[in-house]
């Protein structure tokens, strides 16, 4: 139940990041690799993120500075995520 929960949720969220300009790796795992136009916008998109209580990991130190890892949780944590998202690609900022 939770692999067809993580995929199912993992593909939605894929999608509706996609829909507003953050595409993002297809994988198997538990999150996804959600791709900002340079590293300071996935920083401010991460910094806006934790103002809505949303911790989501920076992975610059991976080598990966234009990235955020976005844990695949519930429906409520998916459109939560996309919802903020969407807020900061239309220009809210913290």
């Amino acid at each position: 139940q939770c692999r067809d929960e993580n995929t199912k949720w993992g593909e939605w969220l894929r999608q509706a990041l996609d829909e507003v300009g953050i595409p993002s790796d297809h994988g198997h795992a538990n999150f996804i690799l959600a791709r900002f136009a340079d590293p300071a916008t996935a920083e401010a998109a991460d910094v806006y993120l934790q103002t809505r209580g949303l911790v989501v990991r920076n992975v610059a130190g991976y080598g990966l500075p234009e990235f955020l890892r976005i844990t695949v949780g519930d429906e409520i944590a998916c459109r939560a995520v996309a919802t903020t998202l969407t807020e900061f690609t239309n220009g809210a900022r913290a």
